[in-house]
């Protein structure tokens, strides 16, 4: 009995160590390696083989030779990318799988605050598009102090005075606040893009950054570094197949000219050569397909990584009160009060007509009239 326990034991160390082992591979260099000989083989075998253009060049021959060959690397290319995925998706200490660990561990473990992420997502934004200005100058060129001094306090319409002398910033008692300087020629394009409303947030919606899964519609701010990960991340997928595609396709033209020389004559030859293309075609591909899902997992986890790092600075700015929720009841007020503001400048912009006193005009007209009487 214990010996049979022992050998039970160590079955299962062999089976662990194996497994172990297994994990360990490096599937890139397989990946690699394997290319290599292959392509020792190709080159061995269209040597031997005397593999030169076809003279008696067939149309429909070559481009049903052509069409398979593309029709393979099509497969190939696809099944690369589906096993690729589903290899690199679900390997438990992989990059994607610990992203998407980490964003739920700690999405559930702040779900109770989350009630507050849209209010404090309207509360940041306004944050995030008054930095990227104030960046935008700074990138173009403007001193800091006086990109900051721009954004927060000018508009349009003082444009044409900061191009021409100093520009004094005032309050509504006319007490200067403060001084900024005469735009420089080359500060004048960039303020003039700022003041326009051409700089703007390309952000995706608050609810986004709430599921691990959530897509964006599709940079530098953090808010807009998801949209932007997204959209890389199905560019470079696409990119990715329409440079392999079309030169997958220049390669099965190029074959599908090819066929076996005199050295060696019979059809039996010229379908090993057939094999060999289609194989290649079919592995390649395969390989590329699974090298290029490699990337697409990579932007998949930067995505939940951009979801974790926006969770976590909310969760900070409102443990550390930077960000403080306001009621209902209040947020009521504060529109309300932003709403008789614009009530009260809208009657400010009404223009009034001048009421005319009739009898000072029937008394001047009667004045006219005498004066044309006596001349």
């Amino acid at each position: 009995m214990a010996e049979n326990q022992q050998k039970q034991q160590n079955n299962n160390e062999k089976k662990k160590f194996s497994i172990e082992n297994i994990k360990k591979i490096d599937l890139k260099k397989i990946i690699k390696f394997f290319t290599l000989i292959w392509g020792l083989v190709l080159i061995i075998l269209m040597t031997i083989t005397n593999i030169g253009i076809d003279k008696n060049f067939v149309f429909l021959t070559w481009l049903s030779n052509s069409l398979i060959i593309f029709g393979i690397i099509v497969f190939g290319l696809l099944m690369g990318e589906t096993s690729g995925n589903d290899k690199q998706m679900s390997k438990p200490d992989g990059l994607y799988q610990q992203w998407l660990k980490k964003y739920n561990d700690y999405n559930d473990s702040i779900s109770e605050k989350l009630i507050y992420f849209n209010q404090f997502y309207s509360w940041l934004l306004p944050k995030e598009i008054y930095a990227k200005k104030i960046d935008y100058l700074i990138m173009m060129g403007v001193d800091s102090a006086k990109a900051e001094k721009i954004v927060k306090y000018c508009t349009l319409s003082d444009l044409e005075e900061m191009k021409d002398h100093v520009f004094a910033v005032k309050d509504n008692d006319g007490k200067i606040i403060t001084l900024i300087r005469k735009l420089e020629p080359y500060e004048v394009d960039p303020v003039t893009d700022v003041l326009n409303g051409y700089i703007k947030l390309n952000a995706a919606n608050a609810n986004y950054f709430l599921t691990a899964f959530a897509d964006a519609k599709l940079n530098d701010r953090i808010v807009e570094e998801g949209k932007s990960l997204n959209k890389s991340r199905k560019v470079s997928r696409n990119a990715n197949r329409a440079f392999k595609l079309t030169t997958s396709l220049g390669i099965s033209l190029i074959w599908g000219l090819l066929t076996v020389q005199e050295f060696i004559s019979g059809d039996d030859t010229q379908a090993w050569v057939n094999l060999t293309s289609r194989i290649t075609a079919l592995c390649t591909s395969f390989f590329s397909g699974w090298l290029s899902s490699i990337v697409d997992i990579k932007y998949r986890a930067r995505i939940l990584e951009n979801k974790y790092k926006i969770l976590e600075y909310f969760n900070n700015c409102l443990t550390n009160k930077i960000f403080i929720p306001k009621q209902d009841e209040e947020l009521a007020k504060e529109e309300y009060k932003e709403y008789l503001k614009k009530e009260e400048e809208a009657k400010k912009k009404v223009i009034i007509p001048e009421l005319v006193d009739e009898s000072k005009n029937e008394a001047q007209n009667g004045s006219k009239k005498g004066e044309i009487a006596i001349l």
